[in-house]
């Protein structure tokens, strides 16, 4: 599990989600893995985020939304963090 800067992990999600296949997934974590957000590749255009920590729940976007919601949810889930753990894997 890879640890990125917490301000440029919405820059690093968004760059990967245009190079991933549909079904995978990234996962942003923190330090103490008590808080999480998950984006999902559906299909091309049609994603998925998942919350849980601060907010539990998930939600299905389109990729003009997905980047606002991401942006969001890294800011209500990560508000005093430096540095995420990444992962991608297949969901």
């Amino acid at each position: 599990m890879a640890s990125i800067s917490a301000r440029s992990a919405h820059k690093y999600v968004m760059s990967q989600l245009e190079r991933m296949n549909s079904g995978y997934e990234i996962e942003l974590l923190s330090f103490k893995k008590d808080r999480s957000v998950v984006v999902m590749k559906v299909e091309d255009g049609k994603f998925r985020i998942r919350e849980e920590g601060y907010l539990n729940g998930e939600k299905d976007l389109d990729k003009e939304i997905l980047s606002k919601e991401l942006k969001k949810a890294i800011e209500r889930e990560f508000p005093r963090s430096n540095t995420l753990f990444v992962s991608l894997r297949k969901s």
